[in-house]
């Protein structure tokens, strides 16, 4: 794994958990198929950024990083999550429900309501699947020549499943585990490549702004010929043509502009603490939405939600989050010093 900061890296998942916040802000799919599109590609894509070339990670390194990497929080945030729902929902809580919801957080899919509490959660165990199940494919196939099309099978294999089989539920979300390894295949060799390193990194405001139009047309074509917006946690991609143009073309377009802004310490700041901001916004967001609740009806809210609540929930989260991050981040340094 690359230890050092890179900026650009850092940029690109402070756009995307911007994208992912906002998105969360917004009601039903008005508006938000366009970020669905491509933020959670995004996520896989660069884990796959930050895998080593140079040195060859073994299964058994997989299972080890992965587990102390993403289980461990996956586990301690799903636990934090469910009894902070449980506070404001304590008349709702029976011993068998209880029970259900422990067999849930160890099953580690989000599908089905599964991880209702904090449906997010739902990226981290398929994290964990994609990425070991990409050290093994690696392994196996070494060879670009190989490793391209065994990742195109993957990517057939995935829309088959999610076409014929849409309600298969899997342990950790293995049966999205076919697609998410394409984004993280393709950041894998996006960092091996000096070509499409050089593509990206012109930094020319006409690349990105061009990659914007096109994920936004693309995007649109999948939503409108579908009918419904891209949801990996449900497995759900519409058109297959269009979910990968679309995904792929907005990686491109955030890299891009990643590039272009080359640096910026608040979205490099928000990249740094990408996993705390993603486990954590939809539990803010539940207890905006309790507090609003008090003074206006849900139809209120759900009519304004797109126009002033979506920006209104990402401040307030975002604010929250971090503000607890660096009273955190000066504790320890006060205790160092």
């Amino acid at each position: 794994m690359i230890n050092k900061r890179i900026s650009w890296i850092d940029i690109c998942r402070g756009i995307g958990i911007l994208c992912v916040i906002y998105a969360h802000g917004l009601s039903a799919d008005k508006y938000r198929f366009l970020f669905y599109a491509f933020h959670i590609p995004l996520f896989f894509f660069l884990s796959g950024v930050t895998l080593s070339h140079k040195q060859h990670e073994s299964v058994y390194q997989s299972i080890k990083k992965g587990v102390k990497g993403i289980l461990f929080p996956y586990f301690l945030f799903a636990l934090i999550s469910y009894g902070l729902w449980l506070i404001l929902n304590i008349r709702n809580f029976h011993f068998e429900g209880f029970l259900q919801i422990m067999i849930n957080i160890l099953y580690g899919n989000g599908s089905g309501n599964q991880l209702f509490f904090n449906a997010v959660l739902w990226f981290l165990p398929c994290l964990f699947i994609t990425r070991l199940s990409f050290t093994i494919l690696s392994d196996i196939s070494r060879n670009i020549k190989i490793l391209i099309p065994t990742l195109l099978a993957c990517s057939i294999a995935g829309y088959i499943l999610a076409t014929a089989y849409p309600h298969l539920k899997l342990p950790f979300g293995a049966e999205t585990a076919f697609s998410s390894i394409v984004f993280f295949g393709v950041g894998y060799l996006y960092n091996g490549s000096a070509k499409l390193k050089q593509l990206l990194d012109n930094k020319k405001i006409t690349t990105a702004l061009f990659l914007t139009v096109i994920t936004v047309l693309f995007s649109l074509s999948n939503f409108y010929l579908s009918g419904h917006q891209v949801d990996m946690r449900l497995n759900r991609m519409g058109n297959y043509f269009l979910f990968y143009l679309s995904a792929v073309s907005g990686i491109a377009m955030c890299v891009s502009w990643s590039h272009l802004i080359k640096q910026n310490k608040f979205l490099e700041y928000l990249g740094r603490n990408s996993m705390i901001l993603f486990v954590s916004h939809l539990i803010i967001f539940s207890y905006i939405s309790k507090i609003l609740f008090i003074w206006l009806t849900p139809a209120t809210i759900s009519r304004f939600r797109n126009l002033y609540f979506a920006p209104l929930y990402s401040i307030i989260s975002i604010t929250i989050i971090c503000s607890v991050l660096k009273l955190y981040h000066k504790k320890i340094y006060n205790q160092l010093a």
